[in-house]
């Protein structure tokens, strides 16, 4: 990849013809995906992710309005939830104090999780990282 500075901000200019290998992937998708394996199923299966909004994410009659220019409101019912306990998080894992993981945002806990399954479904450990 080539970096040309211009103008305010950079822009990244992608080399097309430059080959890439995918060598692990790690996810989690809404319908309760939570690796490849389940996602090819659920893409199989033709299932929808998209659910009525669960009542321990937050009250969804009280933000409800169907009007669109209504201020504050929101014009569904439904959405795609992930199905993941970001709030099981063993910071030990990732050599963290529990301190530290209390400042962190929920989905940098799910993006630290999710790239470690990653790497471990490219069969290469955290050492092999470091030597890189």
């Amino acid at each position: 990849m080539n970096i040309h500075r211009g103008g305010d901000a950079p822009q990244h200019v992608i080399d097309s013809t430059q080959p890439i290998a995918v060598i692990g992937i790690g996810c989690r998708f809404p319908g309760g995906i939570q690796d490849a394996e389940s996602y090819w199923n659920f893409l199989l299966e033709k299932n929808c992710g998209i659910v009525d909004i669960p009542a321990d994410r937050w009250n969804a009659d009280a933000f409800y309005d169907p009007e669109p220019d209504a201020r504050g409101k929101m014009r569904t019912r439904w959405g795609g939830f992930l199905a993941s306990d970001v709030f099981g998080f063993d910071p030990s894992f990732f050599d963290m104090s529990p301190r530290e993981v209390t400042t962190m945002d929920p989905q940098q806990r799910l993006a630290l999780q999710v790239a470690f399954e990653a790497v471990q479904d490219a069969h290469r450990t955290l050492a092999d990282l470091r030597s890189a």
